[in-house]
C-alpha cells in the first residue's frame, strides 16, 4: 500500500501504535484537510496530524484466518465527521483518501499529471 501511494506522490507511513497506513495532513490555509472536514489538521505545536488512508485487518476464528485491507480512493468522508463519531476509535486522528491528498497537494484545480478520480491503480 505504501509503495502504491508513492506512485501518486503520497508519502504513506506506519504508526508504531495503530494499524493501517497513515499520511501527514498540513493545514494549507484553506480550512480543508486531507482528512475529514473537522479542520483539525495540525497539533497544538503546529506539527501535522496523521490521518488514516488505509485500514489493514487480520482475524482468526476456529483455525481459519482472514486478512484484508481497504485503501480510500475517493469516498465520501463526510460520514467520518469527528463531531459524530471517532474514526477507528482514535482520538485526534482523522481519515483521508488519495483524492483528498492530491487535492491538498495541487489545490482543488484539476492537475495534468494523469492522476484523477478515474485513474486505475497500477
Amino acid at each position: 500500500i505504501i509503495q502504491t501511494l508513492s506512485e501518486y506522490g503520497i508519502q504513506g507511513k506506519r504508526d508504531d501504535i495503530n494499524t493501517g497506513v497513515w499520511v501527514d495532513s498540513y493545514d494549507n490555509g484553506s480550512g480543508n484537510s486531507s482528512g475529514n472536514d473537522s479542520g483539525a489538521n495540525n497539533n497544538s505545536d503546529g506539527t501535522p496530524t496523521a490521518n488514516k488512508i488505509a485500514a489493514v485487518g487480520v482475524s482468526s476464528s476456529r483455525w481459519i484466518t482472514t486478512h484484508g485491507f481497504a485503501l480510500n480512493i475517493d469516498p465520501d468522508l463526510s460520514y467520518f465527521d469527528t463531531s459524530l463519531i471517532i474514526p477507528c476509535g482514535i482520538e485526534g486522528r482523522g481519515v483521508t483518501s488519495i483524492a483528498n491528498v492530491l487535492r491538498e497537494q495541487h489545490g482543488d484545480k484539476k492537475h495534468d499529471d494523469g492522476h484523477n478520480k478515474n485513474t486505475q491503480i497500477p
